[in-house]
């Protein structure tokens, strides 16, 4: 949800500064196809997984960590197009978060209250994967590197609410910067080799 708040507002702060839509036909990014894949693949693990069958948690965590690891690649590969560090800094982040918490993303309960996603606390038990999701209901102290979890709170009457990560941050930042720069290239100029 980040990074779709990005995209948009990036879209909207480079015609406000009378950017060219029509510049963004001049990214390249390489190896697109894995990270169409990635996303198809997580879309895939996300929904499969939505209702009270959540499926092996192994299987589940290992589709979520594997998707990461084709967006980090991706990103490596595309590293001289403007943003791009910030979004390898982002999706190492997200990978790191994962692998350090068996391949979910902690959650803290509290945080799904907030976004109105759960009505009470008490409704949520400590390690239950997150429906619809690749998160898991963990509080800070039980969370491995918590600081790279979900702990930024987006809630109503935001139009999206959301829970996002640092690496989510990073990578919506990293994202709305190649939108915006591009935007603001000339035809002439060539981003990213």
């Amino acid at each position: 949800m980040v990074v779709t708040l990005a995209v948009f507002l990036a879209l909207a702060i480079g015609l406000v500064t009378r950017g060219c839509m029509g510049n963004l036909a001049q990214i390249r990014i390489r190896w697109w196809p894995l990270l169409v894949l990635a996303v198809a693949l997580q879309a895939y693990a996300v929904g499969h997984w939505a209702t009270d069958s959540l499926g092996p948690i192994p299987l589940r965590a290992g589709a979520f960590v594997a998707t990461h690891v084709l967006i980090l690649a991706v990103a490596a590969v595309n590293f001289r197009l403007a943003g791009f560090g910030l979004i390898i800094l982002g999706a190492a982040a997200n990978l790191v978060a994962l692998v350090a918490n068996g391949g979910l993303m902690p959650v803290s309960a509290e945080a799904r209250v907030a976004i109105g996603h759960q009505a009470t606390v008490d409704a949520l038990a400590t390690g239950t994967a997150v429906m619809g999701s690749k998160g898991v209901v963990l509080p800070a102290t039980q969370a491995n590197l918590w600081i790279l979890t979900d702990i930024f709170v987006l809630p109503p009457p935001f139009p999206l609410p959301a829970v996002a990560s640092v690496g989510d941050v990073l990578v919506a930042l990293g994202v709305g910067f190649l939108i915006i720069t591009t935007m603001h290239h000339s035809s002439e100029i060539k981003i990213g080799g």
